[in-house]
């Protein structure tokens, strides 16, 4: 299988590595040599994470361009001894065109991190921590590389979807670096054809510019990882990936409640597919979902905060709906099963639906009778599931969704028919938001 060959290098390389294997660099140092840019990068001290000492002590560090087809040819000036501190330098001449993943290896064992950013002038850049996490996002995409789905599939897709806990179901063959990839490609089309096609909301331009700035954040990233010294550090260099993806977004002009929506029928088309291909297994599959309801999660907060400031909902009730979607976060982020994931997000929707009532005072009860229209034994999203369970393509998924939408909108329409359009819309937001879903 393909994926078997990407995840090792032949034993000719890594014996022309092991001959050729030097002192590094000081890493504390710029680089001062004008024909060669410098990539910084460094092992995962973490006990569950550190790489494997060879029978001599030493561990050396080089940097690979990914080939066509998936393969990898030498492309740092040579090899270079992890220092006792894991961190690394080497020095290269390629393009801004070349795949490039740094390879760390003993004689024994082999761990990858990609380079997110071109390496050329006089200022290094950085890879993310080498380990298991970053190996196995790094055998995904070269996975990419090798099936020429660049265009469909980006690093940063791989790296919002495969942690920890994903790089272990993947190391233990529960899932495939394969299926994964498919999985994204997936979203990708049918969430740019929501965007696009269906909602006429987002130009293919604006969501090219989206991955352009969700680039640059990754390499922001990996280098706050490099630079971390303290769990305290790494969290918020994850949060701040999540922000800057959310703001790719908003930056581009797409709308975050459009995206919302877009996202919910995306994931739910990426995760038929997975099912349909048989390979992952339960655990696997729920450490996926648990990712991409993360992700929804990010974006959720800022839309449905929007809406309620269009309602001139007061401070009072924007800050709850605020909190209310950081609480979604932390409790997807401890959920230990998809029940858990359902809970969490059955909790959101109380808190947002209450929200919605207190901002229609007197008439609250009107936000009642829209809601058990919604969530009733006979309302839209017991339609919805019912559609789901008997579909056959991404496409009817997709189609589902946007039955779902439209219903929402049209029952707030009646029910709402002495109110304003600004009102109006900003209700069909808040409903569909707090109504999406995700189990």
């Amino acid at each position: 299988m393909l994926f078997c060959k990407l995840k090792s290098i032949s034993l000719g390389l890594i014996a022309i590595m092991m001959v050729v294997a030097c002192d590094s660099n000081p890493t504390g140092t710029e680089n001062t040599t004008t024909d060669y840019a410098v990539v910084r990068g460094k092992v995962d001290q973490s006990s569950a994470a550190k790489l494997a000492k060879s029978a001599d002590g030493s561990t050396v560090a080089y940097l690979a361009e990914v080939q066509a087809d998936g393969s990898m040819k030498l492309a740092s000036r040579d090899s270079v001894t992890v220092n006792a501190d894991g961190t690394f330098e080497l020095e290269t001449q390629a393009t801004n065109d070349e795949y490039l993943v740094v390879v760390v290896d003993n004689g024994q064992d082999q761990k990858k991190s990609t380079v997110n950013k071109p390496p050329h002038g006089e200022r290094p850049v950085y890879t993310k921590p080498v380990n298991d996490e970053s190996t196995e996002e790094s055998n995904t995409w070269m996975q990419v590389i090798a099936e020429g789905k660049t265009e469909a599939v980006t690093y940063s897709d791989i790296d919002m979807l495969i942690d920890s806990d994903v790089a272990a179901q993947i190391k233990a063959g529960n899932v495939s670096s394969a299926d994964i990839a498919m999985q994204i490609e997936t979203s990708n089309e049918s969430r740019k054809q929501i965007l696009v096609d269906d909602f006429e909301a987002t130009t293919t331009a604006q969501l090219d510019a989206t991955v352009t700035a969700q680039a640059n954040a990754q390499a922001d990233l990996d280098e706050a990882l490099y630079s971390a010294n303290s769990e305290a550090e790494i969290q918020a260099a994850l949060q701040a990936q999540w922000a800057a993806y959310v703001q790719a977004y908003e930056d581009a002009g797409v709308d975050a409640s459009m995206y919302a929506k877009a996202e919910q029928a995306a994931v739910a088309s990426g995760e038929h597919e997975m099912s349909a291909s048989g390979q992952a297994n339960a655990q696997a599959r729920f450490e996926l979902k648990q990712r991409t309801r993360m992700r929804l999660a990010n974006m959720l907060q800022a839309s449905v905060a929007a809406g309620f400031e269009a309602l001139d909902a007061d401070t009072v009730q924007i800050n709850s709906a605020t909190q209310a979607g950081l609480n979604l976060q932390a409790d997807l982020n401890a959920a230990q099963s998809t029940q858990e994931i359902t809970a969490a997000f059955q909790t959101y929707h109380d808190s947002i639906i209450a929200g919605l009532s207190t901002s229609f005072g007197l008439e609250s009860n009107l936000i009642s009778s829209i809601d058990a229209g919604i969530n009733g034994t006979t309302g839209l999203k017991a339609t919805l599931s019912s559609s789901l369970s008997i579909t056959t393509s991404t496409q009817a998924i997709i189609n589902a969704y946007l039955t779902f939408y439209n219903g929402i909108r049209t029952l707030v329409e009646t029910t709402l028919s002495a109110h304003s359009q600004a009102e109006i819309d900003a209700t069909v937001k808040i409903c569909i938001l707090a109504n999406l879903m995700v189990s």
